[in-house]
């Protein structure tokens, strides 16, 4: 839903996809270094026990029964802060990207955290679980002011993101905060 909908953002042929069985561990490794823009929309999860954090974004399963740790179909935050990253922004659309134990002096640390630790210079990423429908229109309309805007200008992150709520919030099916408040920007704006 939100890959097609941000595919009628680019001009044709502009975008690559690793959908399904092809977005494992491994090829999303491989396909991050060097992109502009990074959307994930797929399930995330965040466990906190005993102090430490468990959180990652799940991918693709592995065809082999007994999978390598770094191809387990769970990118998790520690394999994150490894990635190649060079991006302009890292979309993680997925549930709770945000969450995490806050730290004094350092913020959250979340699976948002570690993308602009692997180098991403912003990240919009979501604080608690996200409805699918009205996600792809906001991420849609979000891509929709990045694909706009001039070659050579700055982009206002910020100012995409919040034009792209607006555009939710108007829509009295989706009026409700729980359908576009989630998202939020890290990084400049």
């Amino acid at each position: 839903m939100e890959t097609g909908r941000i595919r009628r953002s680019f001009p044709p042929g502009s975008v690559d996809v690793l959908e399904r069985a092809e977005a494992t561990e491994r090829r999303v490794r491989d396909a991050v270094a060097g992109r502009r823009f990074l959307h994930f929309a797929t399930h995330g999860f965040v466990t906190e026990t005993h102090g430490e954090l468990l959180a990652g974004l799940v991918l693709a399963a592995p065809e082999d029964s007994t999978p390598p740790p770094d191809d387990d179909g769970l990118l998790q935050l520690f394999e994150i802060y490894e990635l190649p990253l060079r991006c302009e922004v890292a979309v993680l659309s997925a549930c709770e990207t945000h969450r995490g134990p806050r730290v004094g002096g350092e913020g959250v640390f979340a699976l948002s955290r570690g993308f602009l630790a692997a180098g991403a210079q912003r990240v919009v990423a979501t604080l608690w679980s996200i409805p699918d429908a009205p996600t792809a229109d906001l991420i849609g309309a979000f891509f929709d002011s990045l694909a706009g805007a001039p070659a050579g200008r700055p982009v206002g992150y910020a100012v995409a993101l919040r034009d792209a709520k607006r555009s939710i919030r108007v829509q009295e099916r989706w009026a409700h905060p729980l359908n576009w408040a989630a998202p939020v920007l890290s990084g400049p704006p």
